[in-house]
């Protein structure tokens, strides 16, 4: 008996990664980052009748490009990302250091030394940047406190400027 129940345990963790992966299909990509999203979303375009004409890494895999913006934009962006727009999708790789080629034959492609074809491992190891002004609660919350110790701390023996008498701010 105790050999039937290891062989139905077996069984049981067959049908849950079964429905696990029917799951995440269905979710397309939804799920991870942006990186991630992005390389299963080139992958998928590969296996799709005319996808590689939408968006697809350059030959060498080192790169990718979106040839018809429209149609990306369209049809393909809503599948995977949570946004609407070109720009914020080009904000999203700005902030993940993604290099646009300007010249040359790849001129106009996106470049990132952890996105690679056929490596989407890679892209797990990629970090996103923090936004420059925009700062999480806890960090205002820790920038208060600063202030107010700075606040309540009593003034330091400033040397002043050698021609001028030292003067409170009562007498202004």
């Amino acid at each position: 008996a105790a050999h039937m129940g290891g062989v139905s345990a077996t069984n049981a963790l067959m049908d849950s990664a079964a429905l696990t992966m029917t799951s995440d299909r269905r979710r397309k990509g939804r799920t991870g980052t942006f990186p991630q999203k992005l390389h299963q979303m080139l992958t998928d375009l590969e296996r799709q009748e005319g996808g590689t004409d939408i968006a697809s890494f350059l030959p060498h895999g080192r790169a990718f490009s979106i040839h018809k913006p429209r149609d990306f934009v369209k049809h393909v962006m809503p599948k995977y990302f949570r946004m609407s727009r070109f720009s914020s999708f080009q904000r999203q790789l700005n902030l993940y250091d993604f290099q646009r080629i300007t010249e040359g034959p790849d001129k106009g492609a996106y470049y990132h030394e952890l996105f690679v074809h056929g490596r989407p491992i890679l892209s797990t190891m990629m970090k996103r940047n923090k936004i420059k002004g925009v700062k999480t609660l806890q960090q205002q919350e820790v920038d208060a406190k600063r202030e107010q110790t700075l606040e309540d701390a009593p003034p330091e023996d400033v040397p002043q400027d050698e021609g001028e008498p030292p003067h409170d701010e009562e007498d202004e």
